[in-house]
């Protein structure tokens, strides 16, 4: 198989996305915050980040969502709306892991 047949059928697909999911490699740590902003904003590796598509959700490896979009199609209306179903759906539902233990998320 052709290395770079593949490269270019990826980046085609990255590039007729409308939401990149972007999961990096980082365990978020509520007493840094700072570190927090700037992994969702920016993210040590940029490589990772797709600054053109509408909207970008940005996760840590111990499940801090971020969510970052390109505004010039609309307002933040309709991605506040994504934002408060994710949440919504979120709260409501518990999460199960490998190792059998439950955790819900509250606010």
């Amino acid at each position: 198989f052709n290395y770079m047949l593949m490269i270019c059928y990826v980046c085609q697909e990255i590039d007729s996305a409308i939401i990149t999911l972007c999961l990096d490699d980082w365990e978020h740590n509520e007493e840094c915050p700072e570190r927090a902003v700037a992994e969702l904003c920016c993210g040590s590796d940029p490589r990772n980040r797709w600054f053109d598509k509408s909207v970008s959700m940005i996760f840590s490896n111990n499940g801090l969502l971020g969510i970052n979009f390109e505004h010039a199609w609309g307002d933040g209306v309709a991605v506040m709306r994504l934002c408060n179903e994710v949440i919504a759906i979120t709260v409501s539902f518990f999460f199960i892991f490998l190792n059998t233990h439950k955790m819900s998320v509250t606010f």
